[in-house]
């Protein structure tokens, strides 16, 4: 038995759950990562609430995180050639140039789709390097750090043996077309 099902046996979820449902492809393509199914089972059961002292937040509430930190952010997804490297040699090396980073999590579809999420720290910058939706870097920044997200990148791509093939912003439109 799933925990989510444990849990719903000893609390009952609310009859009519506030903001539980939504387009969770369109959340996870703006986040830049693939939510665990057990967080997307909890939101869809209880909603927006309260458990003691620990708060649900859902997505789908006019306001939420996500929109108010995507309308904070820009997102470049620069897609890669493969290079000559393996991906845990070329995961390695974007983080060496990125330095230091911390991990947000990873995930592998066992299919050889990969993504690793992590935080460049000093640049705060939000990165997922992956091949689960194409070989790319996507990344999250401030607007004021554009030019530098697109030399930086570019370095590290490089340096991971690879090359730049094309690059988009969140909304589709193509980037960095004279590089």
């Amino acid at each position: 038995m799933a925990a989510i099902d444990d849990l719903v046996r000893l609390v009952a979820p609310p009859v009519v759950p506030v903001a539980a449902s939504g387009d969770w492809t369109r959340v996870e393509s703006a986040l830049g990562l693939q939510l665990p199914a057990d967080f997307k089972a909890l939101l869809g059961h209880y909603g927006v609430g309260q458990f003691d002292d620990i708060w649900l937040r859902t997505l789908f509430l006019p306001g939420n995180l996500v929109e108010h930190a995507l309308a904070q952010l820009d997102l470049h997804r620069p897609y890669l050639s493969e290079g000559h490297l393996p991906y845990p040699d070329r995961l390695r090396v974007l983080r060496s140039v990125l330095a230091p980073t911390a991990d947000r999590g990873t995930f592998d579809n066992d299919r050889g789709g990969r993504q690793d999420h992590f935080k460049a720290v000093n640049r705060d910058w939000l990165l997922t390097y992956e091949t689960a939706y194409g070989h790319q870097i996507r990344v999250a920044f401030a607007p004021e750090d554009a030019d530098t997200v697109r030399v930086v990148i570019g370095e590290a791509a490089r340096a991971m043996g690879c090359q730049i093939v094309s690059a988009q912003t969140i909304a589709g439109d193509l980037i960095w077309v004279d590089d």
